[in-house]
Protein backbone atom coordinates (compact mmCIF):
# COMPACT_ATOMS: atom_id res chain seq x y z
CA UNK A 1 0.00 0.00 0.00
CA UNK A 2 1.43 3.36 -1.05
CA UNK A 3 1.04 6.44 1.12
CA UNK A 4 -0.16 9.54 -0.68
CA UNK A 5 -0.10 13.03 0.76
CA UNK A 6 -0.83 16.54 -0.39
CA UNK A 7 1.41 19.48 0.31
CA UNK A 8 0.34 23.13 0.11
CA UNK A 9 3.35 25.42 -0.17
CA UNK A 10 2.79 28.98 0.88
CA UNK A 11 6.07 30.35 -0.25
CA UNK A 12 8.23 31.12 -3.22
CA UNK A 13 10.86 28.79 -4.59
CA UNK A 14 13.03 31.56 -6.05
CA UNK A 15 14.67 34.38 -4.14
CA UNK A 16 15.20 36.48 -7.28
CA UNK A 17 12.11 38.56 -6.54
CA UNK A 18 13.92 40.46 -3.73
CA UNK A 19 15.66 42.64 -6.32
CA UNK A 20 12.19 43.87 -7.37
CA UNK A 21 11.54 45.19 -3.84
CA UNK A 22 14.96 46.82 -3.61
CA UNK A 23 14.00 49.03 -6.56
CA UNK A 24 10.52 49.89 -5.24
CA UNK A 25 9.86 53.62 -5.29
CA UNK A 26 7.56 54.88 -2.56
CA UNK A 27 5.10 57.72 -3.05
CA UNK A 28 6.20 60.38 -0.56
CA UNK A 29 2.61 61.72 -0.35
CA UNK A 30 1.37 58.58 1.45
CA UNK A 31 0.76 59.47 5.11
CA UNK A 32 -1.58 56.63 6.13
CA UNK A 33 -1.71 52.89 5.58
CA UNK A 34 -5.14 51.37 6.24
CA UNK A 35 -5.44 47.62 6.69
CA UNK A 36 -8.80 45.97 6.07
CA UNK A 37 -10.20 42.65 4.89
CA UNK A 38 -8.51 41.76 1.62
CA UNK A 39 -9.19 38.38 0.02
CA UNK A 40 -6.40 39.16 -2.45
CA UNK A 41 -3.75 40.05 0.11
CA UNK A 42 -0.28 39.03 -0.97
CA UNK A 43 3.36 39.55 -0.09
CA UNK A 44 3.68 42.58 -2.37
CA UNK A 45 0.82 44.41 -0.63
CA UNK A 46 2.17 43.58 2.83
CA UNK A 47 5.67 44.66 1.79
CA UNK A 48 4.46 47.99 0.42
CA UNK A 49 2.49 48.64 3.62
CA UNK A 50 5.57 47.72 5.67
CA UNK A 51 7.81 50.08 3.68
CA UNK A 52 5.39 53.02 3.93
CA UNK A 53 5.07 52.57 7.69
CA UNK A 54 8.72 51.80 8.41
CA UNK A 55 10.49 54.11 5.97
CA UNK A 56 8.03 56.97 5.45
CA UNK A 57 6.53 56.83 8.97
CA UNK A 58 2.99 56.55 7.59
CA UNK A 59 0.37 56.13 10.32
CA UNK A 60 -0.84 52.52 10.53
CA UNK A 61 -4.63 52.14 10.85
CA UNK A 62 -6.86 49.06 10.74
CA UNK A 63 -10.59 48.72 10.22
CA UNK A 64 -10.69 45.84 12.74
CA UNK A 65 -8.64 42.95 14.04
CA UNK A 66 -11.20 40.15 13.61
CA UNK A 67 -9.36 36.83 13.58
CA UNK A 68 -12.13 35.14 11.60
CA UNK A 69 -14.58 36.13 8.90
CA UNK A 70 -17.84 34.12 8.77
CA UNK A 71 -18.35 33.27 5.11
CA UNK A 72 -21.33 30.98 5.67
CA UNK A 73 -22.92 29.05 8.55
CA UNK A 74 -20.45 26.21 7.96
CA UNK A 75 -17.30 28.02 6.82
CA UNK A 76 -15.07 30.73 8.23
CA UNK A 77 -12.09 32.42 6.64
CA UNK A 78 -9.11 34.22 8.14
CA UNK A 79 -10.27 37.73 9.02
CA UNK A 80 -8.55 41.11 8.92
CA UNK A 81 -6.66 40.48 12.16
CA UNK A 82 -5.22 37.25 10.77
CA UNK A 83 -4.29 38.92 7.49
CA UNK A 84 -2.54 41.81 9.31
CA UNK A 85 -0.80 39.61 11.91
CA UNK A 86 2.33 39.19 9.80
CA UNK A 87 2.59 42.93 9.17
CA UNK A 88 2.03 43.67 12.87
CA UNK A 89 4.71 41.16 13.81
CA UNK A 90 7.28 42.46 11.32
CA UNK A 91 6.62 46.07 12.40
CA UNK A 92 6.54 45.10 16.07
CA UNK A 93 3.49 47.35 16.46
CA UNK A 94 -0.27 47.23 16.43
CA UNK A 95 -2.37 49.52 14.22
CA UNK A 96 -4.73 52.16 15.48
CA UNK A 97 -8.07 50.34 15.22
CA UNK A 98 -10.88 52.65 14.15
CA UNK A 99 -13.57 49.98 13.74
CA UNK A 100 -14.93 47.57 16.34
CA UNK A 101 -14.04 47.26 19.20
CA UNK A 102 -12.55 50.78 19.25
CA UNK A 103 -14.55 53.55 20.96
CA UNK A 104 -13.52 55.78 18.02
CA UNK A 105 -16.06 53.92 15.89
CA UNK A 106 -18.90 54.72 18.32
CA UNK A 107 -17.87 58.37 18.56
CA UNK A 108 -18.21 58.67 14.78
CA UNK A 109 -21.60 56.93 14.75
CA UNK A 110 -22.91 58.93 17.74
CA UNK A 111 -21.84 62.17 16.12
CA UNK A 112 -23.28 61.30 12.70
CA UNK A 113 -26.64 60.19 14.14
CA UNK A 114 -26.83 62.60 17.09
CA UNK A 115 -26.92 59.81 19.67
CA UNK A 116 -26.99 61.26 23.17
CA UNK A 117 -28.71 58.46 25.09
CA UNK A 118 -26.65 55.24 25.10
CA UNK A 119 -29.47 53.36 26.84
CA UNK A 120 -31.34 53.43 23.50
CA UNK A 121 -28.52 51.71 21.61
CA UNK A 122 -28.09 47.96 21.14
CA UNK A 123 -25.03 46.44 19.47
CA UNK A 124 -25.95 43.22 17.68
CA UNK A 125 -23.14 40.95 16.58
CA UNK A 126 -21.76 37.43 16.31
CA UNK A 127 -18.24 38.02 17.59
CA UNK A 128 -17.30 38.31 21.26
CA UNK A 129 -13.88 39.85 20.59
CA UNK A 130 -15.12 42.66 18.38
CA UNK A 131 -18.89 43.20 18.56
CA UNK A 132 -19.56 42.46 22.22
CA UNK A 133 -16.25 43.95 23.40
CA UNK A 134 -17.14 47.06 21.38
CA UNK A 135 -20.43 47.37 23.27
CA UNK A 136 -18.64 46.89 26.58
CA UNK A 137 -15.96 49.46 25.66
CA UNK A 138 -18.53 52.16 24.90
CA UNK A 139 -21.09 51.30 27.60
CA UNK A 140 -24.02 50.08 25.53
CA UNK A 141 -26.15 46.92 25.67
CA UNK A 142 -25.26 44.04 23.39
CA UNK A 143 -26.99 41.09 21.77
CA UNK A 144 -24.82 38.14 20.78
CA UNK A 145 -26.36 36.20 17.88
CA UNK A 146 -25.39 32.57 17.47
CA UNK A 147 -25.38 32.44 13.67
CA UNK A 148 -21.81 33.51 12.92
CA UNK A 149 -18.50 33.17 14.73
CA UNK A 150 -20.03 32.13 18.08
CA UNK A 151 -22.20 29.00 17.99
CA UNK A 152 -24.75 27.72 20.55
CA UNK A 153 -22.26 25.20 21.95
CA UNK A 154 -19.80 28.04 22.66
CA UNK A 155 -22.17 29.66 25.17
CA UNK A 156 -23.24 26.60 27.14
CA UNK A 157 -21.22 27.83 30.11
CA UNK A 158 -21.83 31.56 29.99
CA UNK A 159 -19.47 32.26 32.90
CA UNK A 160 -16.53 31.15 30.72
CA UNK A 161 -17.14 33.84 28.09
CA UNK A 162 -14.38 36.49 27.95
CA UNK A 163 -17.03 39.26 27.82
CA UNK A 164 -20.67 39.12 28.84
CA UNK A 165 -23.32 40.12 26.32
CA UNK A 166 -26.53 41.65 27.66
CA UNK A 167 -28.56 39.22 25.54
CA UNK A 168 -27.87 35.97 23.72
CA UNK A 169 -30.14 35.28 20.74
CA UNK A 170 -30.39 32.31 18.38
CA UNK A 171 -30.40 34.72 15.42
CA UNK A 172 -30.92 38.36 14.50
CA UNK A 173 -34.49 37.44 13.51
CA UNK A 174 -35.26 36.94 17.20
CA UNK A 175 -34.92 40.67 17.81
CA UNK A 176 -38.44 41.13 16.44
CA UNK A 177 -40.02 38.11 18.17
CA UNK A 178 -42.63 38.86 20.78
CA UNK A 179 -41.46 35.79 22.71
CA UNK A 180 -37.85 36.84 22.81
CA UNK A 181 -35.84 33.73 23.63
CA UNK A 182 -32.87 35.30 25.35
CA UNK A 183 -30.96 35.34 28.58
CA UNK A 184 -30.45 38.78 30.02
CA UNK A 185 -27.30 39.33 32.03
Amino acid sequence: MKATSLLWVMGHLSLGFFSEYAATKLDEKVKYVVGSFDPYCNHAKITHAFLYIKELKAEYIASNLDKLYPLSPTRTLPGTGSILAGLNNSLNQQPLVIGKPSPIFFEIIADDFNINDKSRVLMVGDNLQTDITFAENVGIDSALVLTGIVKPEDVQNRSNLPVQPTYILPSVGNLLDSDLLCYKN
